[in-house]
């Protein structure tokens, strides 16, 4: 990977942990065993915090696009897209909530949002 802009980590006893590119590239890797686990597009863009890495059974990439509109889940371990939120525009910050599966949306001009990492669902809203 070139030009690493997001790092993620869950920050225990975990050795996994996500690394996003300039744009749209993510990958997860392995401390342990000293190799990337996958690779996969997303909409991540460049600028703000928009990666998030959720502890969950089966760990979650949470990753959103100023540009694209939308805050996506993607299965950690595979990449595949576990939800995808189309109604969240210009997004600079995603954040895990330490302790929870769920995820801070700071954006420019409207409330925070808490989401379920799980389904994207919409938990509360701060103003």
């Amino acid at each position: 990977m070139e030009d690493l802009t997001h790092i993620a980590s869950a920050f225990d006893e975990d050795d996994t942990f996500a690394t996003g590119e300039f744009e749209t590239k993510v990958a997860v890797w392995s401390l342990r065993k000293r190799a990337k686990i996958v690779e996969f597009d997303t909409v991540l863009d460049y600028g703000g915090r928009r990666l998030a890495w959720v502890k969950a059974e089966d760990p979650i990439v949470v990753a959103g696009g100023y540009v694209a509109g939308a805050i996506v889940g993607y299965d950690a371990l595979t990449g595949s897209e576990l939800w995808r939120r189309e109604d969240t525009k210009k997004i600079q910050s995603i954040l895990s909530v330490p302790g929870t599966t769920q995820v801070a949306a700071g954006f420019d001009d409207r409330p925070m949002l808490i989401l379920d990492a799980a389904t994207g669902e919409t938990v509360t809203t701060f103003k």
